[in-house]
């Protein structure tokens, strides 16, 4: 027999649960599990496949690790050369600012200068 969503719940034509759900649940891996599979591997891709993990979920969860103070390496690679440059980026940042602070004081004080014969053209 099938289960089945109750009949108030759907219409005459009830599903069956199976196809309701969509995808099977994945099996959680333990912490030690994690952190021998991270130790272990030399890529984010090859610690996933270990695990049957998704890369992202890898990357996730050895995240918040560090944060929580867990001392896990870092793979080498992956930025393809890029890093933040954090000074630029803030200098970058305020030009930005001050440039948009500059265009809307004076749109705003230019509001209504234009006479309405020439927007008309």
């Amino acid at each position: 027999m099938t289960d089945t969503i109750p009949s108030e719940a759907t219409p005459n034509n009830a599903t069956p649960l199976e196809a309701v759900t969509s995808k099977p649940r994945r099996q959680y891996v333990p912490q030690n599990d994690f952190l021998i599979a991270h130790d272990i591997s030399d890529t984010l891709q090859e610690c996933a496949d270990r695990l049957s993990m998704k890369i992202e979920s890898v990357r996730s969860r050895a995240s918040k690790y560090r944060a929580d103070g867990i001392n896990l390496k870092k793979f080498k690679g992956g930025g393809r050369g890029r890093r933040t440059d954090v000074a630029t980026a803030n200098k970058f940042l305020e030009e930005l600012r001050t440039k948009r602070a500059e265009v809307e004081t004076i749109t705003q004080d230019d509001v209504g200068t234009v006479p309405a014969e020439s927007i008309a053209q």
